[in-house]
């Protein structure tokens, strides 16, 4: 899991958040995902795809598995297990 802003933001996308339905959208190009907080569905393109955590907000930072966000921008997820490594390629 990864601050939303930090992960959107290193691939340049906008991120937007919706207080009433406690919802955050990301735009990168004609991308866009948008994650509710505490629900395992989001949606990407406006389809529904299930995630394996639902988001969730830790000292006023929402957080998201890096995984599926990448995967969603179309990047390369390696995890390297000897030094606890992700590696995150566009």
């Amino acid at each position: 899991m990864v601050p939303i802003r930090f992960i959107s933001e290193a691939f340049g996308a906008k991120v937007e958040w919706f207080e009433a339905t406690r919802t955050v959208k990301i735009t990168w190009g004609s991308k866009t995902i948008e994650l509710t907080i505490g629900v395992y569905t989001a949606k990407v393109d406006g389809k529904s795809v299930k995630l394996d955590a639902p988001p969730l907000i830790k000292e006023g930072r929402t957080f998201v598995p890096i995984r599926f966000i990448s995967e969603a921008f179309n990047a390369v997820v390696d995890w390297n297990s000897k030094e606890q490594k992700v590696t995150v390629t566009l």
